[in-house]
């Protein structure tokens, strides 16, 4: 019998979790011979349990961040991307035969770019019902199957922004352990070198890659493939 996995949670809350946790494997091997595969067994089982079991703070820790993306960003990537004034994802002529095609399907009279100018406020409300319905109406992962991925995507690279500064402390932490434990012994050994490096590369990734820029790309990525869900949805109303 085959268990249920939800593949967002796995990639998008799970995988972040073992990636922030995976320094302690290192920290594990570091204090123990790579030949007691046993010990790297049971941290692997631990560090997996806890990411398991930290899914939801993940989560959580992801979703908080997201509110302060969004001030930053001027909005949600899907309600930036239906606006007619500065879209970041479409041309105008592109978004305005979207909108065309979007009204129909929604229920809902679309902004002009004149009434968009005059009440931003208004017609993002507008957009933003208009995601919803397209949200509510493209959970098919296989028929929309690019846009699932998109919206993993853009939940795991939230979700590890979210956790960065965990993620950071525990690398530091690590490094510093196993550096006083070096020059307390005044030597190190294969497993010191590999934890430090390691250490070290995981940080730069951490602290450099992971930035609100990086989660804003996957943003608009998902934010283009919903859009662009209207030429299935329109077929369908048909």
């Amino acid at each position: 019998m085959k268990l249920p996995i939800d593949i967002y949670d796995l990639k998008a809350r799970q995988l972040p979790a073992v990636i922030a946790l995976a320094p302690l494997l290192l920290l594990i091997n570091d204090f123990s011979s790579f030949e007691k595969l046993s010990k790297t067994l049971v941290g692997l089982g631990v560090v997996c349990g806890f990411a398991y079991f930290g899914q939801q703070i993940v989560r959580d820790l992801g979703k908080k961040r997201e509110d302060n993306l969004f001030q930053e960003w001027g909005g949600k990537p899907t309600t930036l991307a239906l606006r007619l004034n500065n879209n970041p994802v479409f041309d105008e002529m592109t978004i305005k035969r979207y909108h065309e095609k979007l009204s129909p399907i929604a229920d809902k009279k679309i902004p002009t770019k004149e009434e968009e100018l005059s009440d931003i406020v208004k017609a993002d409300l507008v957009y933003d019902s208009c995601s919803n319905y397209l949200r509510e109406n493209t959970r098919d992962e296989k028929k929309y199957k690019l846009l699932f991925s998109e919206n993993i995507s853009y939940g795991f690279r939230r979700n590890m922004l979210g956790i960065k500064s965990i993620a950071v402390g525990i690398l530091l932490i690590g490094v510093a352990i196993t550096s006083i434990k070096c020059f307390m012994h005044k030597n190190y050994s294969n497993n010191d070198v590999i934890a430090i490096v390691s250490s070290v590369v995981m940080l730069v990734f951490w602290i450099f890659l992971v930035n609100s820029n990086w989660v804003k790309a996957a943003g608009y990525r998902y934010a283009r493939q919903l859009i662009l869900s209207c030429d299935t949805l329109g077929k369908s109303k048909k």
